[in-house]
């Protein structure tokens, strides 16, 4: 019976990038019924979309009943330790640099779609940008509390302090708050897309330093791992 089991363990064990990916999509799942927990985002989305707010405000009640506020993060914690026992297997196995960049890749398709119910900063950045793409005033001397009515105000953080990035931060994110207007779900689309495409840079100049140092293949692919 031992044996069985240990077997079974190993086959999990080396498919560890099937599994990290199938977790990614829970947590994606998850980030979505935990939206429901925040009731300052059901707000502003019901603003945004009046006809939803029904449909919003009953599902979050449904959810209370079934335990909203605890279930979740059990879930979560499960989730996050299951993650790393199958990332820091990956870690003792000989896993090729195309599969290395197959799921990684994969990996940062399946986090494009969840809400950033653990980061919210993704709201205040977008906030902070209409200072200068709606309101044409200088982000780093008007804090965005002075538009306080702002349809995104209700779903941003820190809004008594101004920008606390550079110019070339505000110049990579003026063209998405442009392009996004008014709408929330572009706006949130564009601001992860430019994310991704920094993301995938970074991808690209890891592999050219690491194979600038003459490593075999196989070892690129485990640092590649490690680092990101």
């Amino acid at each position: 019976m031992w044996k069985i089991i240990n077997n079974m363990f190993i086959k999990i064990v080396q498919l560890s990038g099937i599994f990290l990916a199938l977790l990614f999509l829970f947590y994606v799942a998850l980030s979505w019924i935990l939206f429901f927990q925040d009731t300052r985002a059901l707000l502003a989305i019901s603003n945004f979309y009046p006809h939803l707010r029904t449909v919003l405000f009953a599902t979050q009640t449904t959810l209370m009943h079934y335990k909203l506020n605890t279930v979740p993060t059990l879930l979560f914690a499960i989730f996050a330790i299951a993650s790393f026992f199958f990332y820091f297997n990956s870690l003792q196995q000989n896993i090729t640099l195309r599969k290395t960049v197959i799921f990684s890749l994969i990996f940062g398709f399946i986090i494009f779609f969840s809400y950033p119910t653990l980061s919210t900063d993704i709201f205040s950045y977008i906030f902070s940008d209409r200072i200068a793409t709606v309101y044409h005033q200088n982000v780093w001397q008007v804090v965005p509390l002075t538009h306080n009515f702002d349809p995104f105000a209700i779903m941003a953080d820190w809004k008594n302090t101004t920008r606390v990035y550079g110019e070339v931060n505000q110049l990579i994110y003026t063209l998405p708050s442009m392009l996004g207007g008014n709408n929330v779900v572009l706006l949130v689309v564009l601001y992860k897309f430019v994310s991704s495409i920094f993301t995938i840079g970074i991808f690209w100049i890891l592999y050219l330093l690491l194979k600038s140092t003459g490593e075999n293949k196989n070892k690129i692919a485990k640092d590649m791992r490690i680092i990101l």
